[in-house]
């Protein structure tokens, strides 16, 4: 019997996003994969499917970084029953394979653990409380969860403190909502880290805090592409006493991302090419991109929420679609910029809409960046119930593509 290629796998449409996990340097090292399973659709696959399988992990887990491309573990909860006739064509670290501690009492978390181990896969245990009954599952552990919220409890946190620094096992600190929590984990020792701490202002984010230098023409540009009367000339003016951004820009527009027939080897060439709202989108990505002390996952991340924004207002508002684009990345470009949301707008001033979608959440512009970032996030039981969900779904992948196309001029 032929295994068919990868290419002729029809996958099942999932609803799916990827969380990354990091370590001490706040480098991704692997994606948490979560996914609404109301129809039990994308834990089935799993085991259904080994060729869907490795397609769907190279989908959600490939990433471009210093322009090479590659591919990280992917971290998925299962149920036992799932797990214990698990079976992909890839290596078996391309997943690490997520019980739940409370099931462990069950004769087929057992079977699971023993399947897996077999199958040489990494396990990971969730919700691990310390109860006696459990301790001797860690002995088959490569990685175990713990709830950095709870930390503020005296005995959890003792307990920790025994497993924490263990030379086989891996301590994972989630729900890692700010900063200070995130130092707190570290100096405890923890080995990974996940949570939403990334999207949080730092104590460097004040009011008066000015925007760097080798971003103000990218920002500069990104403010004279606003005005109406702004012409080509000016606008290539400003790029070129750049080289850097002029360089930046221009390996952008030619790469994969843009899909052109021919190369762009000037700014005149890109203005006329691609328009004023293309320039202003490249100008905003290079902008972030010159942030080097930050983690590339902030700038990925921001660029995958700021493109699905771009191709869901295609359908539903395409005359304003950069707006949404424009919007999505002010939402979160101040964190990257270590300023604040009111001097970031300041410094770069944008219509009265993208404003008041920025601040306020308002019209709908602010609805698509909360109804955006409700799915990027996995906040399932927040996303609205007229969404169109599979558009989002649809676009989601089309947006991690193409953010691995312009992450891959970083060389």
């Amino acid at each position: 019997m032929s295994v068919p290629a990868e290419s002729e796998i029809e996958l099942p449409r999932l609803t799916m996003v990827r969380q990354p996990i990091y370590d001490a340097s706040l480098k991704v090292v692997a994606y948490k994969l979560l996914y609404n399973d109301e129809e039990s659709t994308s834990s089935a696959f799993l085991a259904d499917s080994a060729v869907a399988t490795t397609v769907i992990l190279d989908e959600y887990t490939s990433i471009c970084e210093a322009g090479k491309s590659k591919r990280l573990p992917a971290f998925v909860t299962l149920p036992a029953s799932t797990a214990s006739a698990l079976h992909t064509n890839g290596e078996p670290d391309d997943l690490v394979v997520e019980l739940d501690a409370t099931d462990s009492g069950h004769q087929m978390f057992a079977q699971a653990v023993e399947h897996l181990i077999k199958s040489g896969y990494k396990i990971s245990l969730e919700n691990f409380d310390f109860q006696p009954g459990t301790l001797p599952l860690l002995k088959h552990m490569a990685v175990v969860r713990f709830d950095a919220r709870r930390l503020e409890q005296p005995k959890y946190k003792k307990n920790l403190g025994k497993l924490l620094g263990h030379d086989r096992i891996l301590c994972l600190a989630e729900n890692i909502d700010t900063v200070a929590l995130l130092e707190e984990c570290a100096e405890m020792g923890f080995d990974m880290f996940q949570g939403s701490f990334l999207s949080q202002p730092t104590a460097l984010s004040n009011e008066g805090k000015r925007i760097e230098a080798n971003q103000s023409a990218a920002l500069q540009l990104v403010s004279a592409l606003q005005q109406p009367n702004t012409t080509p000339e000016e606008i290539e003016n400003i790029v070129q006493a750049d080289p850097g951004l002029t360089y930046r820009l221009l390996r952008i527009v030619n790469s994969a991302a843009y899909s052109l027939v021919r190369e762009i080897t000037s700014i005149a060439d890109t203005i006329v090419v691609l328009g004023y709202d293309q320039v202003r989108q490249l100008a905003l990505i290079v902008a972030m991109s010159h942030k080097s002390d930050k983690p590339s996952e902030m700038y990925r991340s921001l660029l995958v929420k700021a493109r699905m924004c771009e191709l869901l207002a295609r359908q539903s508002d395409p005359k304003n679609k950069s707006a949404y684009f424009l919007a999505s990345v002010m939402s979160g470009l101040h964190l990257i910029m270590d300023t604040s949301m009111k001097s970031m707008l300041e410094q770069v001033p944008v219509t009265e809409q993208i404003r008041a979608a920025v601040l306020d959440g308002a019209g709908p512009l602010g609805e698509m960046l909360k109804q955006t970032s409700n799915y990027v996030e996995g906040y399932w039981d927040q996303v609205s119930p007229d969404l169109d969900i599979e558009s989002y779904d649809e676009v989601y992948l089309e947006s991690l593509h193409w953010v691995n196309e312009v992450m891959g001029t970083e060389a």
